[in-house]
């Protein structure tokens, strides 16, 4: 699909076959204005952000109405690129704790615009923890990291033990490791102190 927004950009299409592009734009503009887009296309089947079947139908007149995202829309969809890493984390952190290989189980029924608000709103916490442990957070996967982190266990940032972890200094001659990094050591921080 061609961009067509009000944001400055030098994007030029989106991806529509791509199931994480489909999916974000819905939860973006929302199924009625992609139904009026999608005129002449009966229904699109796709995998939606919790790995499960999602269809959406073309609206019943002929012509498509062209859609146009709003700046905040844009900005919004352009998260993507952190959105959907996140969301994978997050459902395969909760796939190794539910004993299925369903992590869908584990969300129980939660719709999919509320996977991508928790994980938005898990995204501004992880921006929070990076200003806060600046060293800690040097790339994108920190980020998605944290964010699935928060996401698993809410409480991770009161956790005095995950604190103390992201606090030690680095020894002499080494990198200070990123929470992309550490995961691995601080699951098991979580898993004690936290519910």
């Amino acid at each position: 699909m061609s961009v067509n927004t009000e944001a400055s950009t030098a994007a030029q299409y989106q991806r529509l076959t791509d199931r994480r592009v489909f999916s974000l734009m819905r939860h973006v503009v929302g199924d009625q204005r992609l139904q009026s887009a999608a005129a002449g296309v009966e229904f699109w089947n796709y995998l939606d952000a919790r790995g499960c079947l999602g269809t959406i139908r073309g609206a019943r007149h002929a012509e498509p109405t062209p859609l146009r995202l709003s700046r905040a829309e844009w900005s919004t969809f352009m998260r993507g690129e952190l959105l959907h890493p996140t969301i994978s984390r997050w459902l395969g952190e909760l796939a190794a704790r539910s004993r299925s290989d369903a992590p869908t189980q584990a969300l129980g029924p939660a719709r999919e615009e509320l996977i991508f608000e928790r994980a938005i709103a898990a995204l501004a916490r992880a921006d929070a923890a990076s200003r806060r442990w600046r060293e800690r957070f040097t790339t994108s996967a920190d980020q998605c990291a944290w964010a699935a982190l928060t996401l698993v266990f809410p409480a991770i940032d009161a956790s005095r033990r995950v604190e103390a972890r992201l606090e030690e200094p680095a020894l002499d001659g080494e990198l200070q490791m990123g929470i992309d990094a550490l995961m691995s050591s601080l699951i098991p921080l979580c898993e004690e102190v936290l519910p």
